[in-house]
């Protein structure tokens, strides 16, 4: 009996040993919030910590002795044996499995198995993480990713990110679609590559923004510049960047935004010029106002001598000069007000070797102080074209202003040449000129919005690119074709009117003297608060046959109105104190049977309130300088009723 006492306690004693020396070698592993037991070589615990009571449900009494198969699930504890053998084997092994509590819930688990030797016996520590919370974790993990994902690609801005040294590792369908390439295309290439060789100072400023970014930490935005898509094509971008970090907060690269703000700028550049036009049309508007009323005395009056008889021939040609150069006045500031004029463009069939004549009426001077010669070959009875001739003639100032400037970088003295033809359904319109010509490599940029090489204060405000717009709205195309040291030429072709060719005007006709028995006696009142104007229409109408008043001011006009009748009222419309418009709205409220016999004459016909009245009346209007001949035959029918 002492003998069998005896053994029990050895027994006890060496299990005690061996508990003690795997707490102490588990202790070392410092693991803590881990479970960790020790089995035998078949498999029983033979060892615990507290976390695994705790972990798998059981109390230490149910737990020591229990069979290691018996917590694996399924083909986990079936490959139970190999698993031991290969720990046997190499003395260390990890391996994922799914083990079972007490309660029966399963649980994924991650264990690492270590052979340990206490005294000439084996044992396998086993040391097991629940990763039940790990695993959840990497699924809301990955969902946010998949969240996060989906946000950058339902982005409209481009999103990118960049590796310490610069090269793409990802980006969004967004950047793909900037950057005119597909993903594949763009990740492991550097950023620089996509930047426009020419715009230095973007490709200089974004390398120095990446390696403040990734030195320092910062965050960098509002940087501008000019990309090259995949096709060729050029575009302006705006850039935000911040760097990328990982795990531990070290920076590993750099993300950013991405934002195309091309259509923005052309935008932006058509609103600016827009209201450069806007205030060149109010400051024309004031200055052909004050020129209009001289030019209509100087034509008038030549006119009604030149008709004069038995005048000497020298002093007739004299007058006719007198008449010409100032129709040659009045239409040079008629083109500058359509010029300057905000309007709703308007198609018609218009003649392109008359408005290319009116327009370089507007650059004759500066032609002459320049030594350029331009030279025309306007084919004759060319077919005529739909379109606004204001914008058409915008694009037709600005590249002749264009080839100026390029014989000026040159020499002192050049050529002008240009020429219309017809080729097909079109009509094409060649301007060359003598300049340097232009480099190869900007000739396909010429188009593009704000590319300039020129320097501030030159051009119009008006660019190649909003020509372009404008051409390709009618139908047609522009484009440039150079030789440098030859000189450039630009190409605009448009189709051919449908309507036909331009009927060719006739001559005018000349103011018809003597007296009209049909308007014998009629009553006509002018009011104009320039004198010159009041005398010249009262001489042309009385020697027509009219009797004739005339009003200095509005208020004086209204006076005249109310003590008589008159068959015809002709009115100024701008007039210090009661102007026309004031004058109108007396007749329509008070003489309302009268107003179909207002003709309004003005100064303005540029300035919007100005046409949304006339437009509101349905009057017939005259600008100034004046028309007579069409004058003194709407006069004549108001009177006559034909």
């Amino acid at each position: 009996m002492s003998e069998n006492n005896n053994h029990c306690s050895d027994l006890r004693n060496e299990l005690a040993s061996v508990r003690a020396e795997l707490e102490m070698k588990s202790r070392l592993l410092d693991l803590a919030m881990d479970c960790k037991y020790a089995i035998d070589l078949d498999g029983n615990i033979v060892y615990a910590n507290e976390m695994s009571y705790r972990t798998y449900g059981y109390s230490e009494e149910e737990f020591l002795g229990k069979n290691i198969r018996s917590l694996a699930v399924g083909a986990h504890s079936i490959h139970m044996d190999a698993r031991i053998a290969r720990l046997l084997e190499s003395g260390n092994d990890k391996f994922e499995s799914d083990h079972q509590r007490k309660d029966g819930t399963v649980f994924p688990v991650n264990v690492h198995g270590l052979l340990v030797t206490i005294g000439n016996k084996k044992f396998i520590l086993c040391l097991v993480r629940d990763m039940t919370e790990r695993i959840l974790a990497d699924k809301v993990l990955k969902r946010s990713e998949e969240r996060f994902r989906t946000v950058l690609e339902d982005m409209d801005n481009g999103y990118f990110e960049l590796d310490s040294r610069g090269y793409y590792t990802f980006v969004n369908d967004a950047m793909c679609k900037i950057l005119g390439l597909t993903r594949a295309e763009i990740v492991a290439r550097h950023f620089s590559t996509f930047i426009d060789p020419s715009d230095e100072k973007f490709a200089n400023n974004s390398r120095l923004m990446i390696s403040q970014v990734t030195a320092q930490g910062v965050t960098r935005s509002g940087m501008f510049g000019t990309i090259v898509k995949g096709d060729g094509s050029r575009r302006i971008i705006g850039i935000s960047v911040s760097p990328m970090r990982d795990a531990v907060g070290v920076i590993t690269g750099v993300r950013g935004i991405t934002r195309d703000i091309t259509d923005r700028i052309k935008m932006e550049q058509q609103l600016l010029i827009a209201s450069k036009l806007a205030s060149i049309g109010e400051l024309a508007a004031g200055v052909a106002h004050e020129i209009n009323n001289p030019l209509t005395a100087i034509m008038g009056f030549s006119q009604l001598l030149t008709e004069e008889e038995g005048l000497p021939y020298n002093i007739k040609a004299d007058l006719e000069k007198i008449y010409n150069q100032s129709q040659r006045a009045a239409r040079i500031v008629q083109n500058l007000l359509t010029f300057a004029r905000n309007y709703t463009p308007q198609k018609n069939t218009i003649d392109l070797n008359e408005l290319i004549v009116k327009t370089l009426e507007l650059r004759v001077y500066e032609h002459k102080v320049a030594n350029i010669e331009v030279i025309t070959e306007l084919q004759d009875s060319l077919p005529g074209i739909s379109a606004d001739e204001h914008q058409i003639q915008q694009v037709l100032l600005n590249v002749i202003i264009n080839a100026e400037q390029s014989i000026a970088t040159a020499r002192k003295t050049g050529i002008i040449k240009i020429s219309t033809r017809q080729i097909d359904d079109k009509v094409r319109i060649t301007i060359k000129d003598d300049g340097p010509g232009i480099p190869g490599e900007i000739l396909d940029r010429l188009f593009d919005p704000f590319f300039t090489t020129k320097d501030i204060g030159q051009g119009t405000g008006l660019g190649l690119s909003v020509c372009h717009g404008i051409i390709t709205n009618h139908g047609g195309r522009i484009f440039a074709e150079s030789v440098p040291g030859e000189g450039a030429s630009f190409i605009v072709e448009l189709p051919v009117s449908k309507e036909g060719n331009i009927k060719v005007s006739e001559e005018p006709s000349k103011l018809q003297k003597g007296i009209n028995g049909l308007v014998a006696g009629k009553k006509v009142l002018v009011v104009d608060d320039e004198t010159v104007i009041r005398d010249i229409l009262t001489r042309i109408l009385s020697e027509r046959g009219y009797h004739v008043e005339s009003a200095q001011s509005g208020q004086e006009g209204l006076q005249k109105i109310e003590a008589s009748e008159y068959d015809v009222y002709i009115l100024d419309i701008k007039m210090p104190g009661v102007d026309g418009k004031d004058m109108y709205e007396t007749i329509i409220n008070q003489y309302s049977h009268l107003a179909g016999r207002v003709i309004f004459i003005t100064g303005d016909t540029i300035t919007k309130s100005t046409l949304d009245f006339l437009e509101s009346t349905k009057r017939k209007y005259f600008g100034k300088p004046l028309d007579f001949i069409q004058l003194m035959n709407t006069v004549d029918a108001l009177v006559t009723g034909s």
